[in-house]
């Protein structure tokens, strides 16, 4: 949530000269509609706008304070500050979604690069494939002693390719 929407606490908090509160923009908002014009003028005047520093010092919204001059009445102070809260909740819903579509954007480029490279990964196992089928017409034309020698390896790396087929078709379960 943008910090100038947020509720801050009591001792950072609109008191108004009548014990009303406001901990928020939004509860500013509210209780300057429930205000008497004494209670106004008593925070907005010639003399001073304690409002207005509120608003810059603790909300940290210089554009609001500056609009919110001693000269304008209460209801254009509620008019202006509803704008603004408007405003910032209309600029957090573009932030969010450019936020996610940046992010859509970024999960989408790396499922293709990680599908790039599982189809470079299946064209070497054709190469594989491929080169097992020689391996097995090479294992043929040997003597039962040499094939005895080499089964052992062949038969580790055949269970290893199985394990790793039969784990890539799990995941597309």
């Amino acid at each position: 949530m943008d910090k100038r929407l947020q509720s801050f606490s009591d001792d950072k908090s609109f008191w108004f000269s009548n014990g009303s509160c406001a901990h928020s923009v939004s509860e500013l908002r509210d209780v300057l509609l429930s205000i008497d014009d004494n209670t106004f003028n008593h925070h907005v005047n010639q003399d001073k706008n304690d409002i207005s520093k509120w608003l810059e010092h603790v909300v940290e919204d210089k554009l609001l304070a500056t609009k919110l001059t001693y000269d304008i009445p209460k209801e254009d102070f509620v008019v202006a500050i509803t704008d603004r809260i408007e405003q910032i909740e209309e600029d957090e819903r573009f932030q969010d979604a450019y936020f996610s579509n940046h992010i859509k954007s970024i999960v989408i480029n790396q499922i293709k690069k990680y599908l790039g490279e599982i189809n470079s990964m299946i064209t070497n196992n054709f190469d594989i494939i491929e080169k097992y089928e020689r391996i097995r017409v090479l294992y043929k034309k040997l003597d039962k002693n040499d094939k005895e020698t080499i089964y052992p390896e062949i038969s580790r790396t055949y269970s290893t390719l199985q394990k790793s087929l039969s784990d890539i078709n799990n995941l597309t379960k």
